[in-house]
This record gives structure tokens, C-alpha cells and sequence, in this order.
């Protein structure tokens, strides 16, 4: 009979913000990968292993998912073939917005705070993500090619599909959003979709 170990993560030290507890002192700060994994299995003779995911966080289920299909021929083949992998592809919504010159600090503070509301009214967003630029802009290769400076706003949605984006995009709630929070504040909106794997 088979033995397996049901439950162990993968992790790569310093790549989140998020740290280990106090009470676990500092011998978790380090990569823990496959090529560690092997070994400790052949040792304790377990025969498999059960990755368990750390974060409540699309990136790393991703990221999991791949490492899956680089170093483990089992996984390569069983998500090459489709196996959960259809139920896994999300669409994706990326835009990035530049205010109007003469937007008020109020009327973007308003925005900011309204938005994670926005999101959390529609469960059809299974993630999301906002940001105010923070980069200085003006490198060399944008000056050179005469490239636009970097916009104001940048943010993503995940969805199961793109039907349910268009269901989010025309929803009631998005429509009276955009009226009140988004008019007032914004010249410009530059969006790309696509599947993600």
C-alpha cells in the first residue's frame, strides 16, 4: 500500500511580504522546493506527497500549477489532458486609468474607498486587485520612443469566464459605480482581457 503524506507546501523565501509566526523562529526562512522534497521522502520511504496551498491567493495557485507541470511527470500529464485544468482557466480584466487634470483629491479618495465595496457586492469576482501608481516614470526608452507617461490607476479581475466579466460590467451596481465614481475623476481608460491559465 501506498504511502502518502497529506499535507506539505512549497514555498520561496522572500518572494511575499507574508512571514512565518514568531514561534517558528528563523529555520523556515529559506526556499523549500521539490529538489528538497525528494529526498526526505526516499528517506522516510513516503511514497507521495499532497502540496497544500499557503495563500488564499490566485498567483500561488498558479505558480503551484506550474511547478506541478515542470517537475512532476504525473501532473504533467493528467493537467495536459485537461483534468481540472478547464475548471482552473480564469478571464482576466486589466485596465489601467488616467485622471482628468482637474480631479479632485476628494472626489479619488472617494473612488479608492468605494471600490473594494464595489468588488465585495459581486461574488461573480473571484479576485481582484487595485493600485495608485507609485512609479516616477520618464526612463530612457519611454523618453526615446516618445512612449505616454505612466498612468494613475492600475487594476485586475478575475473571473470564470468572460460571460460573467460582461455580467459584472453591465450589473446594476458597476453601472451606478461607474456613474458616480468614475465620471467625475477619469480621462482615460485603456483595457486589455484575456484567459488565464
Amino acid at each position: 500500500m501506498p504511502v502518502i503524506d497529506c499535507h506539505q507546501h512549497f514555498w520561496v523565501w522572500g518572494r511575499r511580504a507574508d512571514k512565518f509566526p514568531p514561534a517558528a523562529g528563523t529555520r523556515l526562512n529559506r526556499n523549500f522546493t521539490p529538489d528538497d522534497l525528494r529526498p526526505q521522502l526516499k528517506k522516510s520511504a513516503v511514497d507521495g506527497t499532497i502540496l497544500v496551498q499557503s495563500l488564499k491567493n490566485l498567483d500561488e495557485m498558479y505558480e503551484l500549477l506550474d511547478l506541478a507541470r515542470s517537475k512532476f511527470t504525473g501532473c504533467k500529464k493528467s493537467l495536459n489532458r485537461g483534468i481540472r485544468q478547464k475548471e482552473l482557466t480564469m478571464f482576466r480584466h486589466m485596465a489601467i486609468l488616467k485622471f482628468k487634470p482637474d480631479a479632485k483629491e476628494a472626489d479619488i479618495a472617494a473612488y479608492f474607498e468605494a471600490f473594494p465595496k464595489l468588488m465585495a457586492s459581486l461574488p461573480i469576482i473571484r479576485a481582484w486587485n487595485i493600485g495608485r501608481n507609485e512609479g516616477a516614470g520618464g526612463e530612457t526608452h519611454v523618453r526615446k520612443h516618445s512612449f505616454a507617461p505612466n498612468y494613475d490607476v492600475g487594476l485586475m479581475m478575475d473571473f470564470d469566464s468572460g460571460a460573467d466579466y460582461r455580467k459584472y460590467a453591465e450589473s446594476p451596481e458597476h453601472q451606478a459605480f461607474f456613474a458616480k465614481y468614475c465620471v467625475p475623476i477619469l480621462a482615460e481608460r485603456v483595457v486589455a482581457q484575456f484567459k488565464r491559465d
